[in-house]
């Protein structure tokens, strides 16, 4: 599972950074730190609790009990906005693409 969202968050930096055509949720997730002046990975984590708890929330009136949400679904909740962060701040920089783009020319 902590493969599954190193390998999300780096695609939503992927797509995030370079500003290219977003999925809606990462859209508007971008859109609210832009307004808001705030970091996206802190708003994506916020936000993907937010439906966690939609789901949960949704789930518990129409069924009475959850269903579809476990603790994968919490955990990726809880820790892609973190990776996501990282990503973009640690590895995901123009230093280090300028790195990465000067040995392939060698």
């Amino acid at each position: 599972m902590l493969i599954g969202c190193v390998v999300q968050s780096t695609a939503v930096v992927l797509e995030v950074k370079p500003n290219v055509v977003m999925m809606s949720a990462e859209g508007f997730v971008k859109y609210s730190a832009d307004r808001y002046n705030k970091e996206f990975g802190k708003i994506k984590r916020k936000f993907d609790i937010f439906l966690v708890v939609l789901a949960v929330s949704a789930s518990l009136v129409m069924s009475k009990h959850i269903q579809g949400v476990r603790e994968g679904t919490v955990i990726a909740a809880l820790i892609t906005g973190t990776i996501v962060t990282f990503i973009s701040q640690k590895l995901l920089t123009r230093r280090n693409f300028n790195k990465i783009r000067n040995i392939a020319r060698q």
